[in-house]
């Protein structure tokens, strides 16, 4: 009897143990979560502070250096070699990438409450499709469904979050590949969904790219998807997304249909 007490205690012994091991895992993960979520937040609020204070300051130097580009280009005209023309154009697109960084900074500190009004959606779409130069390596292919629904959205925000979308689409193929853009109206909402056929998301990367300085780019600080999420959110709006390795990501949007247009 005393064998198989014995044996019996060894094995509860090795499941309090194991169970032990288990929790103690547990707890060692969510504390790492909690720390990573407080490091997040104080380096958004440092963020908040820089951008405020050094966002309009560094404007400045940036619109010279932009103007002075422009000024070579225009006096140097036929008479460059192409090294100095692939240079300024190089210079040209770091003080636009430069500038956007400002940009998001100063919208991700200070986004201004939604001035909702009656919007035609596929012209919304259509617009915030020509703020975003798209490479000559790259088709758009547009498929709005139907008749243009009006959605109750401030327009200048939602055309900013799309745009972004967009611009995310195509840095992600890469200079060559297709962006499908499709329309549709589902209870209560019409939607809009991007399908890029570029390099694919990670799964482990799916939960992030909404989180603010996520980026797994080597230009940006990941704040173009959080005010992305966050307009489209603030205009009671839904933002989705897919993605598969190697295949592509889909970016899904859904925005409030005007009350007549809903029922």
């Amino acid at each position: 009897g005393g064998t198989i007490r014995k044996m019996e205690l060894e094995q509860s012994l090795k499941q309090y143990s194991e169970q032990l091991e288990e929790m103690v895992k547990e707890r060692t993960r969510e504390l790492e979560e909690a720390q990573d979520k407080l490091v997040r937040s104080e380096r958004l609020a440092a963020v908040g502070e820089l951008a405020s204070g050094v966002g309009h300051e560094l404007r400045n130097p940036l619109n010279v250096i932009k103007s002075c580009i422009y000024l070579l280009n225009m006096t140097l005209a036929d008479k460059a070699d192409e090294e100095t023309i692939s240079t300024l154009k190089l210079l040209d697109q770091q003080v636009d990438i430069s500038n956007k960084i400002v940009t998001d900074l100063l919208t991700f500190t200070r986004v201004r409450p939604p001035s909702l009004g009656q919007v035609d959606f596929h012209n919304l779409i259509r617009e915030s499709l020509s703020w975003v130069r798209v490479p000559e390596g790259i088709e758009v292919v547009t498929n709005f469904d139907g008749q243009s629904p009006k959605v109750l959205v401030d327009a200048e925000q939602i055309g900013r979050a799309l745009a972004n979308i967009v611009s995310n689409a195509l840095q992600a193929m890469d200079g060559k590949g297709v962006l499908r853009v499709n329309t549709g109206i589902d209870e209560g909402y019409a939607w809009v969904k991007f399908e890029d056929t570029g390099c694919g998301i990670p799964e482990e990367n799916l939960d992030k790219i909404f989180e603010p300085l996520f980026t797994t780019k080597p230009k940006g600080i990941g704040l173009g998807l959080a005010i992305t999420k966050r307009l489209v959110e603030q205009n009671n709006g839904v933002i989705e997304v897919t993605s598969q390795v190697g295949k592509g990501t889909t970016f899904a949007v859904k925005l409030p249909l005007c009350k007549e247009e809903a029922n």
